[in-house]
């Protein structure tokens, strides 16, 4: 009988034995796929700040803040950037600027693009 309960509690110390080394691969596992993600959405962050910073040097780059003067209305600003496309250029000027209406109005600070 004693060769029974010894055999019996080295089976359940085998089995404690692989449960426990399961759980110590389970957590690198997890540990190992929890970096991977952080790094990974570390890297898409930097991706992303660098495309902000070139979006920011192209609009910079096509496109300047004007104050509107007396007198001005969008189709004459238009027509000074490009008077065969002054009709288009007002859409794009008032897209760009979330203009209710085509009406600006003195002192007003717009973007317009720099050439069309």
């Amino acid at each position: 009988m004693n060769t029974t309960a010894h055999k019996t509690s080295n089976k359940t110390s085998n089995k404690n034995r692989v449960s426990t080394q399961m759980k110590r691969r389970r957590a690198r596992a997890l540990i190992g796929l929890s970096l991977i993600v952080v790094i990974g959405a570390g890297f898409s962050a930097v991706s992303s700040a660098s495309n902000v910073q070139s979006n920011k040097k192209d609009f910079k780059n096509n496109y300047i803040q004007i104050t509107v003067a007396d007198g001005q209305s969008l189709w004459s600003i238009a027509s000074a950037i490009n008077p065969n496309k002054a009709g288009e250029l007002v859409g794009i000027i008032s897209d760009l600027n979330s203009l209710q209406s085509p009406s600006v109005v003195a002192g007003e600070k717009i973007w317009v693009p720099v050439k069309a």
